[in-house]
């Protein structure tokens, strides 16, 4: 296993960087190392850190009574949100890549920098998932 994970830290990139400037691309370590006694950025490096380097949207799909109830109040700008509905949107939504997206742009209700609102119920299918395709459906931005 040793042998493993010393293979993979020697690696290059092809661009010449290699070991653990490879592992640290953002300079995460370099920033909490070169930061003064007690004064980390965690903001800084909240800003550029991902744990899974992706660009997703999150699509909330409402499939039930209670989720349809949940999306409508997502949809209400400032509308006050319990810590047990906070965990309950999670199982109702899937991450879309940006290029999947935009092909279904007029189909959602963006609510939040992140986070849509599935407003097409039929391009959702539990068996199959969420279809890419434009259903001549609509979009509200809040």
């Amino acid at each position: 296993m040793k042998k493993y994970f010393d293979t993979i830290y020697n690696l290059s990139d092809g661009e010449g960087q290699s070991g653990e400037d490879k592992l640290d691309r953002k300079n995460i370590i370099s920033a909490f190392e070169e930061s003064k006694k007690m004064e980390f950025p965690f903001a800084d490096v909240a800003k550029v850190f991902k744990l899974i380097d992706n660009d997703t949207i999150t699509v909330f799909v409402p499939r039930d009574d209670f989720s349809r109830k949940l999306a409508e109040k997502m949809q209400i700008k400032n509308a006050p949100m319990t810590a047990a509905e906070y965990r309950t949107i999670g199982k109702y939504c899937v991450n879309v890549y940006q290029e999947n997206f935009k092909k279904i742009i007029q189909s959602v209700n963006v609510v939040g920098e992140r986070l849509a609102v599935l407003a097409v119920p039929n391009l959702y299918d539990e068996n199959t998932g969420l279809k890419f395709e434009d259903a001549g459906g609509f979009g509200l931005f809040a």
